[in-house]
């Protein structure tokens, strides 16, 4: 990436943004659609990650994140294993086969920024652990669940 200022620029709008709208979601109950603070958490992790691993480096981290979260939602949908029985309404939009769309880039960008921050935390520390990191974005897609069942 050749202009890494005006993307840094960026990354911290996107940050801003995408903070302001979950809090506001959360403390406010304004109802920005979860599928536009969604979206500004991808663009953000796809920035970044392009910046930092290039294209094809976050291009493969999606193509994981996108296949495995497929099938491990579709396989606790069907069998309760690993996450439990549960499904999913079609409040969320468009399905793939038992899940739906969203649920694919959520993943992608919670385990971005998850893997993001440990590997930042881990360069910082002498001890190495990365519990807080893991532990942010279990957080983060439990209060995502929860925002998507109260609505």
């Amino acid at each position: 990436m050749r202009n890494t200022r005006v993307l840094t620029g960026i990354l911290w709008v996107l940050a801003g943004v995408y903070a302001a709208a979950t809090y506001s979601n959360m403390l406010f109950s304004l109802s920005i659609p979860i599928g536009a603070v969604l979206l500004v958490a991808v663009v953000f992790s796809l920035l970044h990650g392009a910046m930092r691993y290039r294209w094809s480096g976050i291009a493969a981290f999606i193509v994981i994140c996108l296949v495995v979260s497929n099938i491990l939602e579709n396989t606790s949908i069907l069998t309760g294993f690993p996450f439990g029985h549960y499904h999913y309404t079609d409040s969320l939009g468009p399905k793939l086969f038992l899940v739906p769309l969203l649920i694919g880039p959520a993943y992608f960008a919670n385990g971005y920024l998850a893997a993001a921050a440990t590997s930042e935390y881990r360069s910082r520390t002498t001890w190495g652990g990365s519990s807080p990191c893991t532990c942010s974005s279990s957080c983060s897609l439990s209060s995502f669940a929860f925002a998507v069942r109260s609505h």
